[in-house]
């Protein structure tokens, strides 16, 4: 390849190419333009110009020539120095050297002017697309300036109001109409709901009367529990003097057990004696607040009953210290369950 090919080759790939000891060739590059006037289309495209100050070798070219002759960069440089100087020979006996596809160069009186060629567009954006022209569309006239659309009027709705025939009086007064009450209606609609507020409010009254019930009951049993706790802080002193003071007591009556009636014929057991010695202390497995209650839970499981402070406790058996009434109550739990407790029965 000749030098020449080499410079074309590089145009396409960089704007400036510097031929060492000529001159740098430049490629300005252009977008694609539109001409009215002539309904034409350019593509991407290049204006090449030339400069020449730009001498010193940048090794741009020489570096190519090398590899594509596959030589060494001294013989490349040698190359391109025989190139230019065969063209600088051309243009100093002419007056005019030309480059195929790049241009051509004038010596002139104190520079050299160049002119460049436009067959080849060393754009890589708009290489090989041509100049093409087309043809404008023609639009008719009534395409091109539609006639407008007739007003349109607009229409407005009225509603139509029934006049009423208007009564006179002896006067010529008009007589006004009293509107008839519609209170009997409102009455219809409303008394579904006032009875099922009235059905609502019973129930909810009697299932509020049985709650309170049993939550007085729950606070009795309660408050029975707590005397255990209470009876369980006796010293073991007390104990002992209360135990001597009523077996002394049981001596003196000489009877075993003592037990009175209520005026209610509700059985009450005081004391109970075993061996001489009082057992104040019962082990209690139910509380009811009635008599019938109680009396119905004897009659399955046994027990005697005690009403104190407003309730009838049913007792299973008695003893004479705490000690003794907590471990029976212990052992009671398997047949009675776990809410048993140890109450002194007065």
């Amino acid at each position: 390849m000749k030098v020449l090919d080499y410079i074309k080759q590089l145009l396409f790939e960089h704007n400036c190419v510097i031929v060492p000891g000529f001159g740098g060739i430049l490629v300005e590059y252009k977008s694609a333009q539109i001409d009215v006037l002539k309904n034409s289309f350019s593509p991407p495209s290049s204006n090449l110009a030339f400069n020449p100050i730009l001498v010193k070798d940048d090794g741009l070219l020489k570096s190519e020539v090398a590899r594509g002759e596959n030589i060494s960069l001294q013989k490349a440089e040698e190359l391109i120095f025989n190139a230019i100087n065969e063209w600088q020979n051309i243009l100093n006996k002419n007056g005019e050297f030309v480059l195929v596809d790049i241009g051509s160069f004038v010596k002139g009186q104190t520079s050299i002017v160049f002119k460049p060629c436009s067959s080849i567009n060393f754009n890589p954006l708009g290489y090989g697309l041509p100049i093409f022209t087309v043809q404008p569309i023609q639009i008719e006239s009534d395409m091109a300036y539609p006639r407008p659309l007739p007003p349109q009027r607009r229409v407005v709705k009225r509603e139509v109001v029934e006049k009423k025939e208007v009564i006179l009086d002896e006067n010529g007064n008009p007589i006004i109409e009293e509107k008839k009450s519609s209170g009997w209606k409102v009455l219809l609609v409303s008394l579904p709901v006032l009875c099922l507020l009235a059905v609502g409010g019973y129930f909810g009254f009697k299932h509020f009367e049985k709650d309170s019930k049993s939550i007085i009951a729950t606070n009795a049993d309660s408050t029975a529990k707590v005397d255990i706790d209470q009876a369980s802080i006796v010293s073991p002193l007390i104990e002992d003097s209360n135990s001597i003071s009523e077996t002394n007591s049981s001596e003196s009556d000489g009877s075993n057990s003592t037990a009175s009636t209520d005026s209610k014929g509700i059985d009450v057991v005081k004391k109970s004696v075993n061996g001489g010695a009082a057992k104040p202390y019962a082990v209690i497995v139910a509380s009811f607040e009635t008599n019938g209650g109680a009396k119905k839970f004897i009659g399955s499981k046994g027990g005697t009953i005690h009403k104190q402070d407003g309730r009838y406790r049913v007792a299973i058996d008695y003893y004479a210290t705490v000690q003794e009434a907590d471990e029976a109550r212990n052992n009671f739990k398997s047949q009675y369950g776990e809410d048993i407790w140890v109450k002194r029965v007065k």
